[in-house]
């Protein structure tokens, strides 16, 4: 039985070949990746921003929101600001108060040092209650953002290990050959 792998040298279109497709799959896992957590989950991803939430919340942690039907005092909810110029801001409920059949939910951060004040938000600008938050995909996430040079390198050095190790000739050790010849 031959266990030597062909002897033909990978040429430069074989390499991009190679090489496009493992950006392809790439994109395709963050793309997919995303619809599964907006679509199925309904979830949507929001970036911390400032210390206005610390200790609960820190610069850059990733949360994860979900709309509902009613919020309770406590609930850390994302809104638009209108007093903000629209911006998506994350803070705690701390009271609800119903005004000509409007649903008004005041909302401030736990970080009373940091000088926030109370902001009246009504219904139809919350975007959600936080479900769940992560630190660790938050600094990635901040990481790709200002960094894109630096995760194109590193994954343009993850392809060309795969792509060596993939093409090492493992059967044409001679010391592996002696050994099968033996047994």
């Amino acid at each position: 039985m031959n266990y030597n792998q062909s002897t033909r040298k990978p040429t430069w279109t074989h390499i991009l070949t190679q090489g496009l497709a493992f950006v392809v799959a790439c994109v395709c896992v963050v793309v997919l990746g995303g619809m599964m957590t907006v679509g199925v989950l309904k979830l949507q991803p929001f970036s911390v921003a400032s210390n206005s939430m610390y200790p609960t919340l820190k610069v850059n942690d990733l949360v994860f929101v979900k709309a509902s039907e009613a919020y309770d005092v406590g609930d850390v909810l994302s809104f638009v600001s209108q007093e903000h110029g629209g911006i998506v801001i994350t803070h705690r409920c701390i009271g609800v108060e119903r005004i000509d059949d409007t649903l008004h939910y005041y909302c401030s951060g736990d970080n009373f040092e940091a000088g926030g004040s109370v902001q009246d938000v009504v219904a139809d600008d919350i975007v959600g209650k936080v479900v769940c938050s992560s630190a660790v995909l938050g600094n990635i996430l901040n990481y790709i953002q200002t960094n894109k040079i630096d995760v194109l390198l590193i994954m343009a050095s993850i392809f060309l290990v795969v792509y060596m190790l993939n093409n090492i000739d493992i059967y044409n050790n001679d010391k592996y050959n002696i050994i099968k010849k033996h047994t």
